[in-house]
């Protein structure tokens, strides 16, 4: 699979604390087709090849204590961010999400951002930012984040309409997740 991700940032932590920040970003590809989004399709840059998001350098272990989603068009829709340890397996852009056991394995969980939770930054940049609790399965809400242990020291994401979307062409994407790493203190 590639990687989305055509911006990346990460902030150096914090060595007392232990928090830093990383950002990945994408530009969504300009509609060839009827260009909306159906509830749970994927939102990527490629309608042809299987991509996620990449979050470099999160660190081999820690807590995700936080998202935020900023997008670049006037827009009322809610998105899901499912964060994974190891890269997961055919997401392509207007499809389905559709996770294999293999993908259940590696999810660490996902952060909801609803329009409830969402500020006008201009008249084409809107933040949303994520309830402060994760949501993971089998355990609901877990209001410390979403702890991990990554291997690669990267989690990887898919970025997912909660409900029926019809995009902007070229619509602007930016994930930042702020993170706890724990392997640096």
């Amino acid at each position: 699979m590639v990687q989305v991700t055509n911006l990346y940032v990460s902030q150096k932590p914090n060595p007392a604390s232990g928090f830093k920040t990383i950002v990945a970003a994408f530009n969504r590809s300009a509609s060839t087709g009827a260009g909306f989004y159906d509830a749970f399709d994927v939102i990527s840059d490629s309608t042809a090849t299987a991509k996620s998001l990449v979050f470099l350098e999160a660190g081999r272990a820690g807590v995700v204590r936080n998202a935020q989603l900023a997008v670049s068009e006037t827009v009322t829709a809610s998105f899901i961010l499912y964060l994974f340890t190891n890269e997961p397996t055919n997401h392509i852009d207007g499809q389905a999400i559709a996770c294999t056991t293999t993908d259940s394995r590696y999810c660490i969980g996902a952060y909801s951002f609803g329009n409830e939770n969402k500020v006008q930054l201009s008249s084409s940049l809107w933040l949303y930012r994520a309830a402060s609790r994760g949501i993971v399965a089998g355990a609901g809400f877990l209001e410390a984040g979403l702890p991990f242990a990554s291997p690669s020291q990267a989690l990887f994401g898919l970025l997912v309409a909660e409900g029926a979307y019809t995009p902007a062409a070229s619509t602007q994407f930016q994930i930042t997740l702020g993170i706890e790493a724990e392997d640096i203190r």
